[in-house]
C-alpha cells in the first residue's frame, strides 16, 4: 500500500512490512509524530526494530523522501522510545503458554547460534507457530534476549535460595551456594551464553543481570559481617569478587566441558574463598 499525507515525504510499505498485531495498536501512536505516510487507521505498520531485527537490509519499507537521513533518525528514535515499553503479559494460559513457548525456543535458537546468526523466523519455526504469533508477545528479537536474561537471572537467585535455605554459617551459605552455580550453569547453558552475548547486544540488561545479584549477594554479606561469621571489608567488593570465581569457573567446565569440575578443583575453589573470607582472630 502506499500513504501519503500530502507533503513532501512519502513512505511506502508493502503488504510484507510487519502490522503490529490488534492488541498492539496503541504502541503505534507515537508515530503520528512522522506518520506522513507510515501509519493507518486499520494496518498500523510498525517500522522498528520488529521489522529489521535481524539485520536485514531495509526492502520491505521504502522511502522517498528529500533528506532520508532525517527520516532514518526519526525513525530510531521511536524505535528506542517504543522498546522502553513494556509488553503486556498474555491474561490467558493459552497466551502464556505460547509466550513460554517462544521464550524457549529463543533460549535454544539464541545459545546455539548466536544473537546475530538466529533470526525471528528460526524461533518460530523451532516454537512451531506462525511467525505474526512472535510480534503478539515481542516486539523484536532484543527483546527477547533481554526477557532471556532477565529470566536468567531471577532462576539463577531462586536455586541459589533454594539450595543454601538451612546452611549454618557464611561458609557453609558459600559451600552450598558455589555448587548450586555449577549445577545450574550445567542446566542452563543456553541461557548462559544469551546472558554473555547480551553485552553486545544490550549492555543496560547485561549489567543490569550482575549489579542485581550483586547487590543481593552484598546483602548477605554485610549480615554476615554484623554476626562476626566473615572479615569485615567492602561487601559489594566481595560480592563482585566472589561472583567473579564463579563465573570463570562455570566458564571453564559447565560451559566449555560441559560437565562439573572435578572435586579437587571445587576443594580447592572453597580452601581459597574461605580463607579470604573467615573471620580474622580477635
Amino acid at each position: 500500500m502506499a500513504l501519503d499525507d500530502g507533503g513532501d515525504e512519502v513512505c511506502y510499505a508493502t503488504r510484507t512490512s510487519y502490522a503490529l498485531p490488534r492488541p498492539y495498536t496503541k504502541y503505534t501512536e507515537p508515530l503520528h509524530e512522522f506518520a506522513d505516510g507510515c501509519h493507518s487507521e486499520t494496518t498500523p505498520v510498525y517500522p522498528y526494530r520488529g521489522a529489521h531485527v535481524d539485520k536485514q537490509p531495509i526492502s520491505n519499507v521504502r522511502f522517498m523522501t528529500s533528506d532520508s537521513g532525517v527520516m532514518l533518525r526519526r525513525i530510531r528514535r521511536l524505535r528506542s522510545a517504543i522498546s522502553l515499553r513494556e509488553l503486556p503479559r498474555p491474561t490467558t494460559a493459552r497466551g502464556e503458554a505460547t509466550r513460554q513457548k517462544l521464550l524457549d525456543a529463543a533460549e535454544a535458537e539464541l545459545g546455539q547460534s548466536g544473537f546475530a546468526r538466529a533470526s525471528v523466523a528460526s524461533i518460530v519455526r523451532r516454537a512451531g507457530v506462525a511467525q505474526g504469533t512472535f510480534y503478539l508477545y515481542f516486539p523484536s528479537k532484543e527483546e527477547v534476549l533481554r526477557e532471556l536474561v532477565r529470566a536468567m537471572g531471577k532462576r539463577l537467585r531462586h536455586a541459589l535460595s533454594e539450595a543454601t535455605t538451612g546452611a549454618v554459617g557464611r561458609m557453609e551459605v558459600e559451600k552450598r551456594g558455589l555448587e548450586a552455580f555449577i549445577r545450574f550453569s550445567l542446566e542452563h547453558q543456553n541461557l548462559y551464553r544469551v546472558v554473555m552475548e547480551s553485552q553486545f547486544v544490550d549492555e543496560s540488561i547485561y549489567r543490569e543481570y550482575y549489579q542485581t545479584l550483586a547487590d543481593a549477594y552484598a546483602v548477605g554479606l554485610a549480615r554476615a559481617q554484623e554476626k562476626g561469621e566473615i572479615r569485615a571489608g567492602h561487601p559489594e567488593a566481595q560480592a563482585w569478587a566472589l561472583m567473579g570465581v564463579a563465573h570463570f569457573l562455570g566458564l571453564r567446565y559447565a560451559i566449555w566441558e560441559r560437565s562439573a569440575p572435578p572435586p579437587e578443583v571445587m576443594a580447592t575453589t572453597f580452601d581459597l574463598l574461605r580463607r579470604g573470607l573467615e573471620a580474622e582472630p580477635s
